[in-house]
């Protein structure tokens, strides 16, 4: 029994800890599927992808990320991804719940959306 009591409030601890990492996976897919990616944001690079679908992880960040893809025979399409408030569920510094006043600008209480689809057309 303290085992699994133990076991639990571990699993609550960790329930409660701040998930806000610095960057996070976006999955990228294309129709067709086998794209080429890059993905920049404020004109630097901030990310590759080979062959799509594929995961990437990018920092977070509070301006939009671009994601330019390419494939033989298809024009170069690109899409832009922009990051939405996530809050963060935490308390201000009296313990209260944090009012959107409390909040401060943190690029880690942003998120890009999980998934971009990109169509391309065919080329010339």
């Amino acid at each position: 029994m303290r085992k699994f009591l133990a076991i639990a409030i571990a699993g609550l601890v960790g329930a409660c800890a701040d998930t806000r990492a610095p960057d996070q996976l976006v999955r990228v897919i294309t129709e067709p599927a086998g794209a080429s990616c890059t993905l920049d944001r404020a004109g630097q690079q901030i990310g590759t992808i080979t062959a799509t679908p594929a995961f990437v992880r990018v920092p977070r960040g509070l301006t939009p990320i671009i994601v330019a893809c390419s494939a033989l025979g298809y024009q170069t399409t690109s899409a832009s991804a922009v990051p939405g408030f996530a809050g963060s569920g935490w308390t201000n510094e009296f313990g209260r719940a944090a009012s959107p006043a409390d909040r401060t600008v943190d690029a880690r209480s942003y998120v890009y959306p999980q998934e971009i689809g990109i169509s391309l057309a065919p080329g010339n």
